[in-house]
């Protein structure tokens, strides 16, 4: 992706050709639509990163409104084009721009957190009832995988429904921001590809978020435990799904200080591949205990 890195920051326009192009191919191609929506906010996160918040900010509007009308015109799609902009290369400008002015990998990612735990209080507040929402949308899909053969209908599946819609706000605002913080992670892996080989992975080893952080964490959960709070469970699956990256960046630190075969970051992620749901909670654990223990200071490198 070298090419594709060196073409992006050879101007402003051509930045946004790049977001451009990638947004309506990912409205026209759904297949590749993850994958699209991953370069072009890449790009959003290269440009601000390297040549300042204010050179990705106007890349930012100008593909956006590029996206729009052309989405309109060739598409027939101008609102779901500027939605696409506005929700996948916003958040992922907001978390470049402070990664640009900190240094700081986990203070970047935490931002993406805070944005995350906004936008659930924020559906909350207005939204009277947000799992009776998702529950009519849900009921609906599980409807059609009943009458594909799929699954079957009975009373576990409604209280599945349920139970899915309680924390269907948190998820779906996790996954955004999840998203959020792999193209953060593409942009500035172009931008050390490009300037400084391997300093990305040097950062991503060492990063680690505040205690603070942690201690909010566990004030969420205990809370949604104790008093069976359906906002707070919420947030705390927001902050669960943001402390992923720092489990991830916690078996990446240990596993370079001991020098060890990549063959286990290759097991890791084929095991997440099959039992995703159960690997996100339990890095997001393991980074929640680093935040108070910090293993990798506690693990001798290997010489």
């Amino acid at each position: 992706m070298r090419w594709l890195a060196t073409y992006i920051l050879k101007g402003p326009m051509q930045a946004m050709a790049v977001m451009t192009v990638t947004g309506l191919l990912s409205l026209s191609l759904p297949p590749l639509s993850l994958l699209l929506g991953y370069l072009g906010g890449g790009a959003v996160a290269l440009v601000t990163l390297q040549v300042g918040p204010r050179h990705g900010l106007l890349a930012l509007l100008g593909a956006q409104i590029a996206a729009a009308l052309l989405g309109g015109l060739l598409l027939g799609l101008p609102a779901p084009a500027w939605l696409m902009a506005v929700a996948g290369w916003v958040p992922v400008w907001l978390a470049a721009t402070l990664l640009h002015m900190s240094r700081s990998l986990a203070l970047a990612l935490q931002g993406l957190m805070v944005l995350g735990l906004a936008a659930v209080m924020a559906v909350f507040l207005l939204v009277d009832d947000p799992a009776a929402l998702w529950r009519g949308e849900l009921s609906q899909v599980f409807h059609t995988l009943v009458q594909a053969g799929v699954i079957q209908a009975d009373e576990q599946l409604d209280m599945l429904i349920t139970a899915v819609a309680r924390l269907f706000t948190g998820g779906l605002t996790g996954y955004a921001m999840v998203g959020a913080a792999v193209t953060l992670f593409i942009g500035r892996g172009w931008q050390a590809m490009l300037f400084h080989p391997g300093a990305f992975r040097a950062e991503f080893e060492q990063m680690r978020y505040a205690r603070p952080v942690g201690l909010l964490f566990v004030a969420l959960a205990a809370g949604a435990v104790l008093m069976e709070g359906e906002l707070l469970a919420n947030l705390a699956l927001v902050m669960l799904l943001g402390y992923l990256f720092h489990g991830l960046a916690v078996i990446y630190g240990v596993l370079a200080k001991r020098r060890a075969s990549a063959a286990w970051l290759v097991g890791l992620y084929v095991v997440m591949a099959f039992a995703l749901p159960e690997m996100m909670f339990v890095l997001g654990l393991l980074g929640l205990v680093d935040t108070f223990v910090d293993f990798r200071s506690r693990v001798k490198a290997r010489p």
